[in-house]
């Protein structure tokens, strides 16, 4: 979740969503509880937004060790570590992409990003799990300039 809607912070992280569809949210939540990892969850009273948001310095200390901290989205890459890491793990680091910037369907996944490198390596690794999918890159909209395209 966190390569497809997470947005950097000094301190800490946030990771975004739609509260109607809180897909992916409550396995976060639970992730985060079992390791101790402080969070809080925030609901907008103005429209369907809400966000996990993780201040937690020894955490990101973690990510930024392992080289698994986000760059922008129009420089992600697959990292590394999640690339050598077992299938179960490649696996969950995918679905919690796709909870954020794609789908799962009957033939394989469909997954966007502005990000040509992390689509052509998503495509790739995929394939390698003997699976198949859809993989677009997409332009980035006006919109996503800014604070809000992290």
């Amino acid at each position: 979740m966190y390569f497809a809607d997470g947005c950097n912070l000094n301190r800490g992280f946030h990771i975004y969503g739609n509260k109607l569809l809180k897909r992916g949210f409550k396995k976060l939540e639970n992730i985060l509880s079992n390791f101790n990892i402080s969070f809080k969850y925030y609901e907008s009273t103005n429209n369907n937004k809400c966000y996990i948001s993780i201040n937690c310095v020894e955490f990101i200390a973690f990510l930024k060790e392992n080289n698994l901290l986000k760059n922008k989205s129009s420089d992600i890459d697959f990292p590394k570590l999640i690339r050598l890491s077992p299938k179960s793990v490649v696996k969950n680091f995918i679905d919690g992409y796709l909870i954020g910037d794609g789908h799962s369907y009957s033939q394989g996944i469909g997954a966007t990003s502005i990000s040509k490198k992390f689509i052509n390596e998503l495509c790739i690794i995929q394939r390698s799990l003997g699976e198949d999918g859809k993989f677009i890159t997409q332009k980035p909209h006006k919109s996503s300039f800014g604070k809000n395209l992290k």
